[in-house]
Formats: C-alpha cells, sequence, structure tokens
C-alpha cells in the first residue's frame, strides 16, 4: 500500500518510517493515498476516508500513531468509506516493565515493543531495572536539596 503525505507530517515522519516494513505500508511522493494529518487543538482523533483520500486529525502524536493503526487496519480489511472519532480518556497512558534480573530485554525487542505501544496510542513506558545495571562511578558529588534551602 502506498501512501502519500499531506499536511502536518514534518514531526511524524520518523515514526511512519519505523513502521513501514512491519505494517506493510510505503510511504511516496505519487501514492495510492492521498492522507492528509492535521494537528489541531481538540482532544479528540477523526479519522477518515473516501475514494483514495484520507485524513487524520489529533492534538498528541501518540494519538496520530492510534489513528494511523486504525486507518490501516481498515484499508486492509477492504473498506472503501469510513468516518470515526475517538476522545481518549486519559492523559497519559503506558505500561510499566519489569526489566530486573532475567528479564533484560534487547534492544530490538524493546524497540519493537515500543512501535506496538505507538501505533496502540500509548504515550510513555516506565521501567523497571533493580540489580540489572552497574554503574561504575570515579566520584560522587551528592548536593542535599535541604543543604541548598539552609545556604538561600
Amino acid at each position: 500500500m502506498n501512501i502519500q503525505l499531506q499536511g502536518d507530517y514534518d514531526n511524524l515522519l520518523s515514526g511512519l518510517q519505523a513502521l513501514e516494513k512491519e505494517y506493510n505500508f510505503t510511504l511516496t511522493k505519487a501514492g495510492e493515498i492521498e492522507l492528509t494529518c492535521e494537528q489541531h487543538e481538540e482532544n479528540e482523533i477523526h479519522i477518515s476516508y473516501d475514494n483514495g483520500q484520507a485524513h487524520i486529525t489529533y492534538q498528541k502524536k501518540n494519538q496520530f500513531f492510534r489513528a494511523f493503526s486504525i486507518l490501516l487496519e481498515k484499508l486492509q480489511s477492504g473498506e472503501e468509506t469510513f468516518h470515526l472519532s475517538e476522545t481518549p480518556q486519559f492523559q497519559t497512558v503506558g505500561p510499566m516493565f519489569d526489566l530486573s534480573r532475567n528479564a533484560v530485554l534487547k534492544v530490538e525487542a524493546f524497540q519493537e515493543l515500543l512501535r506496538k505501544l505507538a501505533v496502540m496510542g500509548l504515550d510513555s513506558a516506565m521501567l523497571y531495572m533493580e540489580d540489572t545495571y552497574e554503574i561504575k562511578i570515579s566520584h560522587i558529588s551528592v548536593i542535599c536539596v535541604e543543604d541548598i534551602l539552609m545556604k538561600s
């Protein structure tokens, strides 16, 4: 599936390029699908498609990637015309991963996981890494907040 981007897409381009291979689409200068990306102030996403013209409006980048995954799903299932709206229910949403001890992910596996989170519309990930990494520091300067406040 060839997609030509229009509108506010500069800050989305690297994310879209990272998804191309895994989600079976190609960004081109003249695609069979013309996708207009529009960032707005409203906390909603709107997705529409009709006759080769797709349009996504979004407020935050994670909302765009959720909308984009919905668009891909609908197109790949053969839908010819659709209009959808969705209102996010949370300001921030994402999982916490326990990467301690024997559960350490390789960088490539974690990047793949982050791409999956992106197309679900999640915007954060927390890492719990107890006893995972050893950090060697030649010297440590510790500044206590109380010390700073007492000097002022």
